[in-house]
């Protein structure tokens, strides 16, 4: 990820979901049910799991929530620093940590647990998810929302689209 820091933010562009020459834009669309789920529940304090660039934490603080967030890429981190500052946001709240080990990650808790959790992108990257899945609920308020992504070819079949087309002639067929 460190090498994609630089354009990252790209996925999020609507004006670019159009655009048939790039990939899928499936971070654009899990933004908006984030936003929306988040929104909906009254969400006010948030953690990311794998930050990236920094794109959804930024987005979520122009709605009103406090957030935090770490990465395991060093690149990525400092990327999202450079957006937070960019957009007025404190960036002692992005460090460095590994979600598989909570001692990288206690300082994200000095302020306590969070309202809201986000991982997107992360469950493809660690070596045991019961684990993972533990150290991110120990993050979160009892009733708390948590947002995590797995990947997987089927979210192609619900967007209705070509690649809804190419996932079943290629992968189903």
């Amino acid at each position: 990820y460190d090498g994609s820091a630089d354009n990252y933010h790209l996925q999020y562009e609507r004006n670019l979901i159009n655009d048939l020459s790039r990939v899928y834009p499936g971070n654009y669309f899990r933004l908006q049910l984030l936003v929306n789920s988040f929104v909906k529940n009254n969400i006010k304090k948030v953690v990311e799991i794998g930050v990236g660039e920094g794109t959804p934490l930024v987005t979520l603080s122009k709605l009103g929530m406090d957030v935090s967030g770490c990465d395991i890429s060093e690149k990525m981190v400092s990327t999202s620093k450079s957006n937070f500052l960019n957009n007025g946001l404190n960036q002692e709240d992005i460090i460095w940590a590994d979600i598989q080990d909570p001692v990288t990650y206690a300082p994200l808790l000095k302020k306590g647990k969070y309202e809201g959790l986000l991982a997107m992108g992360v469950m493809p990257h660690v070596d045991n998810e019961k684990y993972v899945l533990c150290n991110m609920r120990d993050m979160v308020k009892p009733g708390g929302k948590v947002f995590i992504e797995f990947r997987n070819k089927l979210f192609s079949l619900f967007t209705f689209n070509r690649y809804s087309y190419e996932f079943i002639m290629d992968d189903l067929l």
